[in-house]
């Protein structure tokens, strides 16, 4: 019972609750995370509470997770964030769509005739806001033809042919039948992956976590650079 309790005081034993955004598995930086801090404290039992980034700070807030995985948000006193990686925004349409079939990226203003599906904006402002901003800067408002709630269903109304969305460049990695791929040509179009936590927090497995998050991320920009 003694090495229980001395095995839980250093962060190898006992549980961590980890908000995770929808299209964190399909970074290349959040799998491997969770793939080393498992190596590290396999003793630790990793509950995973998939949540939008307004719901994450709620939750973190409340004390139900103890770190989030979300794209970059305004956030309230007593929580800090931690920047991984930035994340380059892509344009994702139908396979039909006459931009598909152009090699390249793809300039936001070319998609001034189209109709865009976009996250609720109540769950994640910052991206929604970055995405209207680019469209604005391109000279046109967007005319959006839905606004929905998580990552498949706007994939999945792309591959039935309703709209196009610009999304994180990390989606590419969910292979969908007729659904296409293309980098976003503005220079500015990129969105950041944090990781969030309470500045009061002195749970071993949250710094743990945090470590190996900053690790690896740093790893992935060196590579990336190299």
């Amino acid at each position: 019972a003694a090495e229980s309790v001395a095995r839980s005081q250093r962060g190898e034993l006992g549980e961590l609750h980890l908000g995770l955004m929808s299209s964190g598995p399909f970074t290349v930086v959040v799998p491997r995370v969770l793939a080393r801090f498992r190596e590290r404290l396999p003793d630790v039992r990793l509950f995973i509470h998939e949540l939008a980034t307004s719901h994450q700070i709620d939750a973190l807030e409340q004390g139900v997770i103890d770190v989030g995985v979300i794209r970059p948000e305004a956030l309230p006193a007593g929580i800090k964030a931690i920047e991984l990686f930035k994340d380059s925004l892509t344009v994702v349409m139908h396979s039909s769509n006459p931009l598909a079939s152009k090699p390249g990226p793809i300039d936001i203003g070319e998609l001034a005739q189209e109709d865009f599906i976009f996250y609720q904006r109540h769950l994640g402002m910052r991206l929604y806001d970055e995405v209207i901003a680019l469209c604005t800067k391109s000279g046109f408002s967007p005319r959006i033809l839905y606004e929905v709630r998580e990552l498949p269903t706007i994939i999945g109304l792309i591959s039935g042919g309703f709209g196009v969305a610009v999304l994180p460049g990390s989606v590419q990695r969910m292979g969908v039948q007729n659904v296409v791929y293309r980098p976003v040509a503005n220079m500015e179009a990129a969105t950041a992956v944090w990781a969030i936590y309470r500045d009061d927090a002195t749970d071993p497995m949250v710094n743990a976590f945090l470590e190996i998050a900053q690790c690896l991320a740093s790893k992935q920009a060196g590579a990336m650079m190299a």
